[in-house]
């Protein structure tokens, strides 16, 4: 039972800045889910699973129909509401390769990940969620998704989070009128295995000020393109 405290499920909450969430939001109260695929890299997910209370794992893949529709239904069945969504999970492949070397293959999945994992848990887990109760879906993307601002590379990535940007943008028009509020965060660059050594930001650092940013969102946000310390950036 969740006793009145606020659901919230982060997908990719194996490594890096998901699990950062998974453990922040966990200490300041929440009941959390954590989304998993491989139980071989996720040990630090699992090994806070078994030693925080309302901490909890569900193992599947967000770009899979199937798996999200179980879900919902483990959500439903165990916790009867949802409050939060934390669409964390992303992927950066080839993105030393120029313009023309990239693999359309290397598009497409990157477009599989960024764009069919958010697509399907706002698809199907906004009905958990409680209409006019500040319910939040947060689709975490990049400033290298903003056409204004890009100067070239990572191709297949940039498109993947200007289109995760479009994405959010109809979702915070559709899921209005429900209540929820939907918007890009973009988490600086991060030392993770994705940003890489040289990073300036530490996940800790940066996911409690996004989750500053996430707490004080009103409905006048939804649909905007935000820094992890709440500067507005051009789409």
């Amino acid at each position: 039972m969740h006793n009145g405290k606020k659901v919230v499920f982060v997908s990719g909450a194996n490594r890096g800045i998901g699990l950062e969430f998974a453990r922040q939001l966990s200490e300041v109260g929440y009941v959390v889910i954590g989304g998993y695929r491989d139980p071989e890299k996720s040990q630090d997910l699992l090994t806070l699973s078994e030693t925080l209370s309302d901490f909890n794992v569900f193992r599947g893949d967000a770009t899979y129909e199937e798996d999200i529709k179980r879900l919902s239904q483990y959500i439903r069945d165990h916790f009867k509401k949802l409050d939060v969504v934390i669409n964390n999970a992303g992927i950066n492949l080839k993105y030393e390769s120029t313009i023309d070397d990239v693999d359309p293959d290397d598009i497409m999945e990157n477009f599989r990940v960024n764009i069919i994992g958010p697509f399907l848990v706002g698809k199907y887990l906004r009905p958990l969620m409680s209409s006019g109760n500040g319910s939040k879906i947060i689709n975490i993307t990049s400033q290298m998704g903003s056409i204004q601002m890009s100067n070239g590379g990572s191709l297949p990535y940039r498109l993947s989070k200007a289109a995760l940007n479009m994405l959010t943008r109809n979702q915070s028009l559709a899921y209005r009128d429900f209540g929820i509020i939907t918007v890009g965060l973009h988490p600086g660059w991060v030392r993770t295995e994705m940003g890489g050594p040289k990073a300036p930001l530490d996940p800790a650092e940066t996911v409690s000020m996004m989750l500053g940013v996430i707490e004080n969102l009103t409905p006048e946000d939804s649909g905007a393109f935000l820094t992890y310390d709440g500067r507005v950036l051009p789409y």
